[in-house]
C-alpha cells in the first residue's frame, strides 16, 4: 500500500503498476487492511475514514471524525481505533461504527494510538512533543501510567525521542517506535512504584528499566 497526497494504490510488486487505486482522497495519512480483505483508510484531509473492499472500488462505510492520522483495528469485536491530529481518541465499534469512547487525555502532539494485544481495554498512547508513551484505561479514561524514557542495566537513562507508534504485545512486552528509527521492546514496567524490567532492541540494549512521571 502507497499513500500520496490524493490516492492510495496497492501494489503487488513496488517495480509495477499498481493493481489498485483509490482517487479522490486529500493526504491520507494510514491504511490497514482486515482479515477480510478490505481496507480501512484514514483520509486526512477530508476528515473521514473509509472502509473499501479490497480492490478499492466500493465503500462499505464512511466514518466522519475530525483529521484521522492513524488506525488500529480489532477483528473479534468490530472495534476501531482513531487517533486524531486534535489529539483525541476515537472509538468506533458494531458494523455501523458507531462512537463508542472519546478519550480525555491531553496530548501535545498524539502521533498513535494502539489497543493493547493483552487487554484491550488498555489503550496505548505516543506522543511526539511530550515524547512521553501513555497507558489509559478504556473502562474509566485514567492515565494508568506515563513513561518518558528507559535505564539500562548501568543506570544510564536514554529519553524517548519522538515515539510515533507504541503497543503493548500479548505477553506484556511494550514497543516503541520512535521517529529516528529505534525499537525497543519492554518486558515490565518502571514506573513511580520502581518496578525493574528487562529491555532489549534493535540497538542491542538489555536490562533496562523504563522511566515514568505522575503524568
Amino acid at each position: 500500500m502507497v499513500l500520496d497526497t490524493t490516492e492510495v494504490r496497492i501494489y503487488e510488486d513496488l517495480s509495477t503498476y499498481p493493481i489498485y487505486t483509490i482517487s479522490g482522497l486529500d493526504h491520507p495519512s494510514f491504511g490497514i487492511q482486515k482479515n477480510d480483505g478490505n481496507y480501512f483508510i484514514a483520509d486526512t484531509g477530508n476528515n473521514r475514514v473509509l472502509e473499501v473492499d479490497e480492490t478499492l472500488t466500493s465503500t462499505i462505510n464512511t466514518i466522519a471524525v475530525s483529521s484521522p492520522l492513524f488506525l488500529d483495528y480489532i477483528e473479534d469485536n468490530n472495534n476501531l481505533l482513531v487517533t486524531s491530529s486534535s489529539g483525541i481518541i476515537y472509538e468506533y465499534t458494531g458494523d455501523s461504527f458507531s462512537l463508542s469512547w472519546t478519550s480525555s487525555e491531553s496530548f501535545l502532539s498524539l502521533s498513535s494510538a494502539t489497543y493493547s494485544k493483552k487487554d484491550s481495554n488498555r489503550i496505548i498512547a505516543s506522543d511526539l512533543s511530550d515524547n512521553k508513551v501513555k497507558i489509559i484505561n478504556k473502562i474509566n479514561d485514567n492515565l494508568e501510567n506515563s513513561f518518558y524514557g528507559f535505564s539500562d542495566k548501568n543506570e544510564s537513562t536514554d529519553l524517548f525521542n519522538a515515539p510515533y507508534i507504541s503497543t503493548e504485545l500479548e505477553d506484556g512486552t511494550l514497543v516503541v517506535v520512535e521517529k529516528r528509527g529505534k525499537v525497543v521492546n519492554f518486558e515490565t514496567f518502571y514506573s513511580s512504584s520502581s518496578s525493574s524490567i528487562d529491555s532489549s532492541s534493535t540497538s542491542s540494549m538489555t536490562s533496562s528499566s523504563l522511566s515514568s512521571s505522575s503524568g
